[in-house]
């Protein structure tokens, strides 16, 4: 995967191997793993509803932890 997704609106569920394991709503996010272990997505995600979403793609996330260890850094 290459985006990390946070939910604005709606819920979602998740399946894995055609079975349910899970829903999500506002302020919940997903596809984390994805990008943490550069595999593939683990689950498949559904829109119980209509549905809005933010994305923030790789490139981003590797920014953002690599400002938040220099911050870290920085306050030590």
């Amino acid at each position: 995967g290459d985006y990390f997704y946070v939910i604005s609106e709606g819920v979602v569920s998740f399946e894995m191997n055609g079975n349910m394991v899970g829903m999500a709503g506002a302020g919940k996010s997903f596809g984390e793993l994805a990008l943490l272990y550069t595999c593939p997505r683990a689950a498949t995600v559904y829109a119980a509803a209509a549905l809005q979403l933010s994305d923030r793609s790789c490139a981003v996330l590797r920014f953002s932890s690599q400002h938040l260890c220099w911050c870290l850094a920085v306050i030590r």
